[in-house]
């Protein structure tokens, strides 16, 4: 099923207020579910690749296993998160089946960088924060292309 962008803002924003009231960390802010938005519009277009169609990324921001395995390792083994990865492990199902488990994995994936999330609306810093930390040096995705994914399927 892909989403609109209200319906994954309204899912992105429940889901992070939920965990943030669980947990006591600050999750949720409109910077955080905007950027999450866009990058799900990318990797997925809005949901609707649920597998990676040549790779092994999964879910609708399409994590790549080993991505998932060190945020279990490095992330959330970390005491200050002790209580999201309770909250995570609650919810039932995996991130390719369940977009609020998928939407908590990527956002734990940001916790671990010092950078902010770039203002709504702010489609440039969200493409080269998404190249810096989601995809990275190494993947094969352009700044180009997420914008203009973005363009096509969220846009301002």
């Amino acid at each position: 099923m892909a989403y609109t962008p209200e319906e994954l803002k309204t899912l992105i924003s429940d889901t992070l207020t939920q965990a943030s009231l669980e947990t006591g960390l600050v999750l949720n802010s409109p910077e955080a579910i905007g950027w999450l938005i866009s990058v799900c519009a990318h990797e997925s277009h809005m949901g609707k690749y649920r597998k990676q169609i040549n790779g092994p990324a999964i879910g609708i921001y399409q994590m790549e296993p080993i991505t998932l395995v060190d945020i279990q390792r490095n992330v959330l083994a970390l005491p200050k998160y002790e209580a999201l990865k309770k909250h995570i492990q609650s919810i039932p199902g995996t991130i390719q089946d369940n977009d609020a488990k998928s939407t908590l994995f990527a956002r734990a994936q940001m916790l671990r960088f010092s950078e902010p999330f770039p203002s709504v609306g702010d489609r440039q810093g969200q493409a080269e924060l998404w190249k810096l930390r989601w995809n990275t040096k190494a993947g094969k995705g352009t700044i180009k292309k997420f914008l203009d994914d973005n363009e096509r399927l969220n846009p301002v």
